[in-house]
Formats: C-alpha cells, sequence, structure tokens
C-alpha cells in the first residue's frame, strides 16, 4: 500500500504524492493552500536527486502488509 512520502525540509514538513509537495500544518492536515513561500523555501529540496531527498524522509511511501 503507497501513501503520499512525507518530509521535512528547511523548517517545513510536507508530503510529496501525486499532486506535487504540500505543506503539512503541525496538527497533521494540510494546509488548505500552497503559497509561494512555502514553493520558495522548498525550491532547493526539488533540485535534489530520488537518493538525497532520502535524507528528509519522516514518514509515509510504500509499506509492506
Amino acid at each position: 500500500m503507497c501513501f503520499a512520502t512525507i518530509y521535512e525540509f528547511n523548517g517545513w514538513t510536507f508530503e510529496y504524492g501525486y499532486g506535487g509537495p504540500w505543506p503539512i500544518r503541525k496538527d497533521g492536515e494540510l494546509y488548505k493552500r500552497r503559497g509561494e513561500k512555502f514553493l520558495n523555501d522548498i525550491a532547493g529540496f526539488l533540485k535534489l536527486s530520488d537518493e538525497e531527498k532520502q535524507k528528509y524522509k519522516v514518514g509515509g511511501g510504500c509499506q509492506r502488509f
């Protein structure tokens, strides 16, 4: 079963799924909007290779049951 992967980068916690990156609030809910500040703050993350992105992974992804 696969879920959106959760990352922490540059002070943001966000999921990265089929809709691209989306910020997550401290209570675990998604923000209603994804603003320019968020996108600018994670621009460096988006340029990383898939292998380098794994260093920032904190949850989600595909799990075997």
